[in-house]
């Protein structure tokens, strides 16, 4: 088998060797070659020929290259998906730095470039919310010298403002307790909220006096739609819940 590379698009080709000095076409490019008597050594993948002529192989046999093992286990696929999903930043970093490898039908293949990059740029997005959101500024800061803490701290407060709404706290909704009036509700949580829904039973002289049932909600301190309700009974709590409050 000799084996040669196209002068016109650099790919390495294997040809038999009953075609030494021949005149062809490459199959990738179908530039004109000419196969040599004696071709140097290669170390890469080699591509299938096409030569004219009647006698003219078609599909000579492709060596192969490098076994997937042969790859180093971090550029391989399911070492690459399991750091994306568990260690974010070491996935992202595999994935924007270099090539990832995958075999399927018993060839080695590589992700195509857009697919890299987008997993690398998604990764990347979900991780610094999730840090924005759940890491308190005083931890992003603390360990850092006192003279970088002016450049770090206004950096982390915009991050913080544009994914956690202003509203009622977790510390707020926890000194709420049943059998507080509606006007001690909205003086620990600073608002009136918005009225959800609002029905009355009426009363029944001698039997059962008017019942009067209200329900607000006010937005959370959160992500993601935080918020609380509350439910009055005559103008006094029985009811409160809360979703994603911080």
């Amino acid at each position: 088998m000799i084996k040669m590379q196209c002068p016109n698009c650099s790919t390495w080709l294997a040809i038999p060797d009953q075609y030494a000095g021949t005149t062809g076409k490459c199959n990738k490019c179908e530039g004109a070659i000419t196969v040599p008597w004696e071709a140097p050594s290669f170390e890469s993948l080699a591509f299938n020929v096409d030569l004219d002529g009647p006698s003219a192989f078609k599909k000579p046999p492709i060596i192969s290259g490098p076994e997937y093992e042969d790859y180093p286990w971090y550029r391989r696929n399911l070492a690459v998906l399991l750091f994306w999903l568990f260690l974010t930043p070491v996935g992202c970093i595999l994935l924007l730095s270099g090539p990832v490898y995958y075999r399927r039908k018993g060839e080695v293949r590589e992700y195509k470039g857009f697919v890299r990059y987008s997993l690398g740029i998604i990764g990347l997005g979900l991780f610094i919310v999730y840090c924005a959101v759940n890491m308190p500024t005083q931890i992003m800061t603390q360990s850092l010298p006192a003279k970088r803490q002016y450049i770090t701290a206004p950096v982390t407060r915009v991050l913080r403002q544009a994914f956690q709404q202003q509203g009622v706290s977790l510390a707020q909704f926890n000194q709420i307790q049943e059998g507080m009036t509606y006007d001690q509700v909205r003086q620990i949580l600073g608002s009136s909220g918005a009225v959800q829904s609002s029905s009355i039973i009426p009363g029944i002289p001698g039997v059962m006096l008017e019942t009067k049932t209200v329900m607000y909600t006010w937005e959370g301190c959160g992500f993601l739609g935080a918020n609380m309700s509350a439910m009055f009974q005559n103008d006094v709590m029985n009811m409160k819940a809360q979703f994603g409050l911080q």
